[in-house]
Protein backbone atom coordinates (compact mmCIF):
# COMPACT_ATOMS: atom_id res chain seq x y z
CA UNK A 1 0.00 0.00 0.00
CA UNK A 2 1.51 3.45 -0.70
CA UNK A 3 1.01 6.36 1.78
CA UNK A 4 0.27 9.47 -0.27
CA UNK A 5 2.61 12.40 0.57
CA UNK A 6 2.22 15.40 2.21
CA UNK A 7 2.12 17.48 -0.87
CA UNK A 8 -0.61 14.61 -2.45
CA UNK A 9 -2.44 14.95 0.70
CA UNK A 10 -3.32 18.79 0.22
CA UNK A 11 -4.13 18.12 -2.74
CA UNK A 12 -7.12 15.63 -1.93
CA UNK A 13 -7.94 18.24 0.97
CA UNK A 14 -8.44 21.40 -1.29
CA UNK A 15 -10.13 19.42 -3.55
CA UNK A 16 -13.21 18.37 -0.62
CA UNK A 17 -12.54 21.53 1.47
CA UNK A 18 -13.66 24.51 -1.28
CA UNK A 19 -16.34 22.55 -2.07
CA UNK A 20 -17.45 22.13 1.45
CA UNK A 21 -16.98 26.07 1.75
CA UNK A 22 -18.70 26.60 -1.68
CA UNK A 23 -22.19 24.81 -0.78
CA UNK A 24 -21.88 26.31 2.96
CA UNK A 25 -21.91 29.66 1.43
CA UNK A 26 -24.67 29.24 -1.18
CA UNK A 27 -26.58 27.50 2.19
CA UNK A 28 -25.60 30.28 4.32
CA UNK A 29 -27.29 32.83 1.11
CA UNK A 30 -30.33 30.53 0.77
CA UNK A 31 -30.80 30.74 4.62
CA UNK A 32 -30.29 34.31 5.20
CA UNK A 33 -32.89 35.51 2.14
CA UNK A 34 -34.99 33.03 3.11
CA UNK A 35 -34.40 34.60 7.04
CA UNK A 36 -34.55 31.02 8.17
CA UNK A 37 -32.26 31.60 11.72
CA UNK A 38 -30.11 29.18 12.78
CA UNK A 39 -31.61 28.49 16.12
CA UNK A 40 -34.92 27.24 14.84
CA UNK A 41 -35.77 23.54 13.93
CA UNK A 42 -33.35 23.81 10.74
CA UNK A 43 -30.08 23.60 11.62
CA UNK A 44 -30.21 19.66 12.07
CA UNK A 45 -31.92 19.02 8.68
CA UNK A 46 -29.14 21.29 7.54
CA UNK A 47 -26.01 19.34 9.46
CA UNK A 48 -28.04 16.02 8.37
CA UNK A 49 -28.03 17.30 4.62
CA UNK A 50 -24.23 18.37 4.42
CA UNK A 51 -23.41 14.65 6.23
CA UNK A 52 -25.38 12.54 4.69
CA UNK A 53 -26.04 13.80 1.29
CA UNK A 54 -23.28 16.61 0.61
CA UNK A 55 -20.01 14.50 1.71
CA UNK A 56 -20.57 11.39 0.42
CA UNK A 57 -21.12 13.01 -3.07
CA UNK A 58 -18.06 15.00 -2.62
CA UNK A 59 -15.89 11.99 -1.61
CA UNK A 60 -17.56 9.77 -4.77
CA UNK A 61 -16.24 12.95 -6.44
CA UNK A 62 -12.71 12.50 -4.66
CA UNK A 63 -12.16 9.14 -5.05
CA UNK A 64 -13.16 9.29 -9.23
CA UNK A 65 -10.48 12.34 -9.92
CA UNK A 66 -7.64 11.67 -10.96
CA UNK A 67 -5.38 14.26 -9.45
CA UNK A 68 -1.79 14.74 -11.11
CA UNK A 69 0.70 11.86 -10.23
CA UNK A 70 -1.54 9.84 -8.16
CA UNK A 71 -5.12 8.59 -7.78
CA UNK A 72 -7.36 6.71 -5.54
CA UNK A 73 -8.21 2.63 -5.91
CA UNK A 74 -10.95 1.22 -4.13
CA UNK A 75 -9.97 -2.49 -3.29
CA UNK A 76 -13.10 -4.50 -1.91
Amino acid sequence: MNDLSYIESLKVSWFIQWRTFLFSLVLGLITAKAGIRMDEPFQPIIVALGIFVVMPILLRLAVRKRYDGFRFQVIR
